[in-house]
């Protein structure tokens, strides 16, 4: 369940040092990842899976989370970073 990910993602970065705000950017990043996988990458198809995979250390954060869509190019995602694109909230 998506809870009980939460939730060992929480206990891991606890574990291993992670302050309160690090770990509301992390889950809200993963949170974001598993929307935007179930929303465009399976397009809503609850037969289809989102999958993700996590490495949390002391170090570092790495979470991979797989759809089965058909992917797309990041490079024709316009920078979301860029003043016109700034306050976009979507499609970034």
């Amino acid at each position: 369940s998506i809870e009980g990910l939460q939730s060992d993602v929480n206990d891991a970065l606890t574990g291993c040092g992670y302050g309160e705000a690090a770990s509301f950017a992390i889950r809200l990043a993963l949170e974001e990842a598993l929307v935007n996988g179930f929303r465009h990458g399976n397009k809503g198809n609850p037969s289809k899976h989102v999958t993700v995979e996590c490495k949390i250390d002391p170090k570092g954060v790495e979470l991979v989370v797989i759809d089965e869509g058909e992917g797309f190019d990041p490079g024709s995602v316009p920078d979301p970073t860029a003043d016109e694109n700034i306050d976009i909230p979507s499609g970034r």
